[in-house]
């Protein structure tokens, strides 16, 4: 037990040491894939809060509030570019990744350039319009049901091809790779892009003819809508406390076992310490060199008589 914090000494040295860092790859440039992981969730993030500022400001002119609806084009395509940056760095982050993983990193990478295409068409669209109405009467229009349902199917494309790459880079930090902390899942993003997919389409399932239907089918279109934008964008919240664990993992990786604890082997002297002492460092090679032997310390009682040692 250690005398200053009454903790366990191995206690304290499991909980840092990895023994499977030494399996993983080495990063060639730390510090470039650890901004790239870190800029990869945060655009995606930037993207989800900039979609929610005009429903925000549609819901407080639903309450009497005289605000101005914004356009959040510019917002989504700065979003969308930084997190574009971030994706193409981690493509190939180190050696050995095989081909599949690269390949598919390197696809979703490329849907970016159609998703920021559709999400420009969609926010001029709503600009144009006055936003889609979801608390005043909502009746979506064929344009935006298409714009919105290829959104959504190229946000789950492209979570779904990252997600090898995003579970490689996760095995680097043991913290997340033991479960000691909660681990947002890239599935559960996908189902929740899947039922905001279903919310617009039940929006135009039902005609227009048949009131009482077409009413219940829109609001539980705009439910859908709604619980599903917003899983989604919880989930990149938490996706981007995940790369922040990460990235501190890449820059500083865990040290392993045999780095803590030497197999009996000393530590070799660097530049300046070899210049403070240049005394050699000895190699112990036999067990009489690794217990030091006093002259003036009496043998054990098993070694003979004792002998005055001259002096």
């Amino acid at each position: 037990m250690c005398p200053e914090c009454g903790t366990g000494v191995r206690a304290t040295i499991l909980a840092l040491v990895d023994p499977q860092a030494s399996e993983l790859q080495p990063i060639r440039f730390p510090r470039l894939v650890a901004s790239a992981v870190v800029l990869w969730a945060a655009g995606a993030v930037a993207v989800a809060m900039m979609c929610w500022l005009p429903h925000a400001a549609d819901a407080l002119r639903t309450l009497g509030v005289n605000v101005e609806r914004p356009s959040a084009k510019l917002g989504v395509m700065l979003g969308l570019i930084t997190s574009l940056l971030g994706a193409f760095v981690l493509v190939r982050p180190h050696a050995k990744l095989g081909f599949a993983v690269p390949m598919m990193t390197l696809l979703g990478a490329l849907l970016y350039l159609p998703l920021g295409y559709v999400m420009w068409k969609h926010q001029a669209l709503m600009d144009a319009i006055g936003g889609p109405r979801y608390l005043t009467g909502w009746a979506p229009m064929v344009e935006a049901t298409t714009l919105n349902v290829t959104a959504f199917v190229l946000i789950a494309a492209i979570i779904m091809l990252q997600r090898p790459i995003a579970r490689t880079l996760v095995a680097r930090s043991l913290v997340m790779r033991t479960g000691r902390v909660d681990r947002q899942t890239m599935y559960a993003m996908a189902i929740a892009c899947g039922l905001a997919i279903a919310g617009v389409l039940l929006g135009r399932a039902v005609p227009s003819s048949v009131p009482m239907w077409a009413d219940l089918a829109r609001v539980s279109g705009i439910v859908l809508i709604g619980f599903g934008s917003a899983m989604l964008s919880i989930g990149l919240l938490g996706s981007l406390l995940d790369c922040a664990r990460i990235a501190s993992a890449i820059v500083a990786p865990k040290p392993t076992l045999r780095k803590v604890i030497r197999e009996g082997h000393a530590q070799p002297k660097t530049a300046i310490g070899k210049l403070i002492d240049p005394t050699p460092t000895p190699i112990p090679t036999s067990p009489s060199m690794l217990t030091p032997i006093n002259p003036s310390t009496p043998p054990p009682p098993s070694a003979g008589p004792y002998t005055e040692p001259k002096r």
